[in-house]
């Protein structure tokens, strides 16, 4: 194998990696996953007062 596709192949998961991992910590941060699972509740919940 060529020496710089290693490499490139190396830092692109490096890159991957460490943009998983920054997107989570900002996630978890931010706490957007609980707010959209809130809100998605919400939406069930005004459905059925709708279909009353």
């Amino acid at each position: 194998m060529n020496p710089h596709l290693e490499i490139t192949i190396i830092s692109l998961f490096i890159i991957i990696l460490f943009f998983v991992l920054i997107r989570s910590i900002i996630l978890w941060y931010y706490k957007i996953d609980k707010r959209i699972s809130l809100m998605e509740e919400n939406n069930e919940l005004l459905k059925k007062l709708l279909d009353r």
